[in-house]
């Protein structure tokens, strides 16, 4: 596994996990780059930004249990965080192990592996 020095920009932003509205606001994004505008408008073309953001919230927010919502969710977490449910930095992997350990050891000594 490669070790960076420097910490991720979702993790200098203080992010935790990927949620339904930055999937929704990288789809808005990636449509006006990939359009014709030059400056951004709510409605560009017949299409607008706002209602697509919207729709795209709920679709995750409407039903929180919905499988599909659920599995895209943790497939982004995965992919930005490398765990499912997102940030698993020592601070939270600590205070996990003292929550469902009492006989827990500080990082140097205990061993915590992560599924790939």
């Amino acid at each position: 596994m490669v070790r960076f020095s420097q910490k991720s920009i979702p993790v200098k932003n203080g992010m935790q996990r990927v949620t339904s509205r930055h999937i929704a606001y990288a789809i808005v994004q990636a449509r006006f780059a990939l359009s014709i505008s030059d400056t951004w408008n709510y409605n560009n073309d017949d299409f607008s930004d706002v209602e697509s953001y919207s729709e795209i919230v709920d679709y995750f927010e409407d039903d929180p249990k919905d499988e599909r919502a659920v599995h895209l969710l943790e497939g982004w977490n995965k992919k930005v965080f490398g765990h499912p449910q997102g940030r698993q930095d020592s601070a939270i992997v600590k205070e996990t192990l003292i929550t469902q350990n009492s006989s827990y050891a500080p990082p140097s000594t205990t061993l915590i592996v992560r599924a790939a």
